[in-house]
């Protein structure tokens, strides 16, 4: 006789929505139609386990009922997301792609640990991409179309194709599937307060690739050569100089601004049975840092937190790494 052994995997922090199957791709990627599969979802409330058995997982003390954790918990007013794996991409402002992990929290476009709730990233992030291709917008999509403006309410799941799209939002409790075609390249598009064109935008998410002439423009661009760094040096200007040489019309001389690499350094660390410290220190004299330093936190190559700093100090965390049933999980006192 074979007995399935549940260990526990995650314990909801929400009252939302976890999805059984992975139907919201299959309908979204081939259009609903009356043959379609149902999508089907489960009611989690704050304090609800979700239990791994093999490489299943399940909800539910008495009955369970299996559920796919490829997709995120969605809070019931849809305000967050939770992310359940690490086979994802987080998409940012940017349109680079981070990959996910277990045990973290969007909100508004912002990370957030699970374990500590506190902001993971400085960074703002526009998409979840999920790794079946469906998107789920962590800002508000709007999509001017000639009838008007086509809203997309945050925390939908999209799948967005060259001149069409289709979603499922959640409405009054329950998801419902829409569909929008004859979207154009140049339609715009809002992200957020950022707007871009249609095709532009599915061109940075990677869903289509360039046409033959865009990539061209793109070839010719890179080959340019960059323009050096320059600095005007006032100390060796006189009043009436000439524009000569290395001269500005301002009489100053042109200098190539020294390149000064940055470094970070984390020093003076210490650990302990439930927490870990440093002294981090960031010496950029010449502002090339252009993204927020960010320290992972991995136990076996597992990442359970981030942590960002825009500046020197002192690092102090509280982290506990815990054993329930052989499976490992982060929660902080």
């Amino acid at each position: 006789m074979y007995l399935n052994r549940f260990t526990i995997f995650h314990v909801s922090d929400v009252d939302g929505y976890v999805f059984n199957t992975n139907n919201i791709a299959a309908n979204l990627s081939a259009g609903l139609t009356e043959n379609s599969e149902k999508i089907t979802y489960e009611n989690v409330k704050v304090s609800d386990t979700i239990y791994q058995s093999g490489k299943k997982h399940y909800i539910g003390e008495e009955e369970k009922k299996q559920v796919n954790i490829e997709y995120p918990i969605v809070s019931e007013d849809t305000s967050s997301v939770y992310v359940l794996n690490d086979t994802g991409k987080f998409v940012d402002q940017n349109f680079i792609k981070e990959t996910t992990y277990k045990n973290t929290i969007l909100t508004d476009g912002y990370l957030y640990n699970g374990v500590n709730l506190e902001r993971a990233s400085d960074e703002k992030y526009y998409f979840l991409e999920l790794s079946n291709g469906i998107f789920v917008n962590l800002v508000e999509l709007n999509v001017k179309r000639a009838g008007g403006n086509n809203i997309i309410p945050v925390n939908s799941f999209i799948y967005f194709e060259q001149s069409f799209l289709r979603y499922y939002s959640l409405e009054n409790k329950q998801y419902v599937y829409h569909e929008m075609p004859n979207i154009s390249d140049s339609t715009k598009t809002l992200v957020g307060e950022e707007e871009y064109t249609y095709y532009d935008l599915l061109i940075f998410l990677e869903v289509i690739s360039p046409k033959e002439d865009k990539i061209e423009e793109v070839i010719e661009e890179i080959e340019l050569e960059p323009e050096k760094p320059q600095v005007i040096n006032p100390s060796t200007t006189t009043p009436n100089q000439g524009l000569v040489g290395g001269e500005t019309p301002s009489g100053g001389h042109i200098v190539e601004e020294e390149y000064v690499k940055p470094v970070v350094t984390l020093e003076n660390t210490r650990t302990g049975v439930y927490s870990f410290g440093g002294d981090l220190s960031i010496y950029d004299p010449t502002s090339r840092i252009y993204k927020t330093p960010t320290l992972e936190y991995k136990y076996k190559g597992i990442v359970y937190m981030r942590s960002s700093f825009n500046k020197a100090a002192r690092v102090e965390r509280i982290v506990k790494v815990k054993f329930i049933s052989g499976v490992r999980s982060a929660s902080s006192p």
